[in-house]
């Protein structure tokens, strides 16, 4: 291997001694000393070189030049050369290798960014755009009180028990009377399903409303809770429940927190429906929404659908306020 790039090296000065005659001419120390060389040497292009040395030399007399060509070898190492050359002088491109382990670096970059950000990053949180598409075909249960006389097994009562109307109204507020002539407050009972919803079942709740008189002394809520607990007080009301009533001609929701989510006319004919799944509600009247969001309810306990009237003393029957109908729904 040393004797090899000995060689070439020589070759390369003799190439440079031969550039520097050229340019002198002959007659110059740099010619005779290139000539003496060329006389003595055995490098395999000799006859090349002595071609240019001859070509110089007719050039230098007049002769045609023209006639003088160089053989292929001289060519084919000019062009090795000059690439030799720009090989050394040009930066190496990066290896396979090189290239290969960037990218994969790049690739576990990104993977770590997805991952920090997925576990760092605020939780997706479901919505409720499902419910709107939810076509609830099956009816578990269902009653239509004007065409009874009593309420059905599927339903328990609570508070002061509701009546049905005698004027075929259907489920009206109790006949409550004064217990003093100061006492003004609001008196409860209902009904709510005998059968309690899973946790992660998804059901719709309706109700029919019909309003003949815009008034203050009756209202009616219909209601999801829980916590089937009814309290022993005038009112009735369950610990954690999800209520839409309907009290001097409008409509409101209330959730479990007692906030109030929005207020709406209603209308003489009110077909309010309730439709729930795990975590969410979607509460329309008619076709309009009402509410739509999370229910605030347990995720462990049963739910259970059901309706209350809160109503004034008076000496007469208030039906200012009834309701027609109920269902319960599943898809």
């Amino acid at each position: 291997m040393a004797e090899v790039v000995e060689t070439q090296f020589d070759s390369d000065q003799f190439l440079k001694l031969l550039t520097e005659a050229l340019r002198a001419g002959p007659g110059s120390p740099e010619w005779h000393e290139a000539v003496n060389q060329l006389k003595n040497s055995s490098l395999a292009d000799a006859d090349e070189y002595r071609m240019l040395i001859n070509a110089r030399e007719h050039l230098e007399s007049g002769r045609d030049y023209r006639s003088i060509r160089a053989g292929p070898g001289f060519t084919r190492r000019v062009i090795s050369a000059i690439e030799d050359e720009a090989a050394a002088q040009a930066p190496s491109p990066p290896s396979a290798g090189l290239i290969a382990l960037l990218a994969a670096a790049g690739i576990i970059a990104v993977i770590v960014i997805v991952t920090i950000i997925w576990y760092r990053g605020s939780p997706v949180q479901p919505n409720s755009t499902e419910l709107p598409n939810i076509v609830f075909a099956q009816t578990t249960v269902a009653t239509d009180f004007t065409q009874t006389q009593e309420i059905p097994l599927q339903w328990r009562t609570f508070g002061i028990a509701p009546v049905i109307s005698s004027r075929g109204r259907g489920l009206a507020a109790p006949l409550v009377k004064a217990a003093s002539s100061d006492d003004k407050d609001y008196h409860g009972g209902g009904i709510y399903s005998a059968s309690g919803m899973a946790p992660n079942q998804t059901f719709a709740f309706e109700a029919t409303i019909r309003q003949y008189h815009v008034s203050e002394n009756v209202l009616v809520q219909i209601f999801i809770t829980d916590q089937p607990d009814f309290d022993k007080n005038a009112k009735a009301a369950s610990p954690h429940e999800l209520v839409c009533y309907l009290l001097k001609g409008t409509i409101n929701i209330a959730k479990p927190d007692g906030s109030i989510q929005g207020t709406v006319k209603a209308k003489d004919t009110n077909h309010i429906q309730i439709k729930l799944d795990k975590q969410f509600v979607l509460i329309e009247n008619e076709g309009q929404t009402l509410y739509s969001g999370p229910h605030d309810l347990s995720d462990s306990k049963a739910r259970y659908a059901g309706l209350r009237f809160l109503v004034k003393p008076s000496d007469k029957p208030l039906e200012d306020v009834t309701v027609a109908s109920v269902r319960i729904l599943k898809p």
